[in-house]
């Protein structure tokens, strides 16, 4: 049976869809614990983030309770302090580490929970304003609400 780190371990984009509309609920699970698991590789996570928003549709939709878990997933791994730190980096012009995940985050969550995780989304907004991130952020979440829009 295929399973999500089968294709985080050896990606090949062009067949997802496919491998997605065998077992989309599993899979959905797959990749969200995946992502929502400190100790799961960087790349795991930030491809699972990626796949749960591009195949937001294919993976059947998400459920109050697939929010509730990215969303306190994202709270133990960005606390406010945490956050601060990244805001102050990137202010600076420095680079952060965490820079590249919290912006994964936020474009899953919308896509995922987008009125359950409202607060965080103008969280990770309010930390991007002003700095190089701002207008491709803004431009994904604008993408997220046109394709939901388009899909309902």
């Amino acid at each position: 049976m295929f399973t999500a780190k089968d294709f985080l371990r050896k990606p090949d984009f062009r067949t997802l869809p496919g491998l997605i509309r065998t077992d989309p609920g599993r899979l959905k699970r797959e990749f969200l614990e995946v992502a929502e698991d400190f100790s799961e590789p960087y790349l795991f996570r930030t491809k699972s983030l990626r796949i749960l928003n591009i195949h937001a549709r294919a993976l059947g939709g998400y459920s109050s309770s697939d929010g509730a878990d990215l969303i306190a997933a994202f709270e133990r791994e960005f606390p406010a302090e945490r956050l601060s730190e990244i805001a102050t980096a990137l202010r600076l012009g420095l680079f952060h580490f965490d820079c590249w995940m919290v912006y994964l985050y936020c474009v899953a969550l919308a896509a995922v929970a987008p009125v359950a995780a409202r607060d965080h989304i103008d969280m990770v907004l309010k930390l991007f304003k002003g700095t190089f991130r701002e207008a491709s952020l803004n431009i994904h979440l604008e993408l997220i609400t046109r394709r939901r829009w388009r899909d309902s």
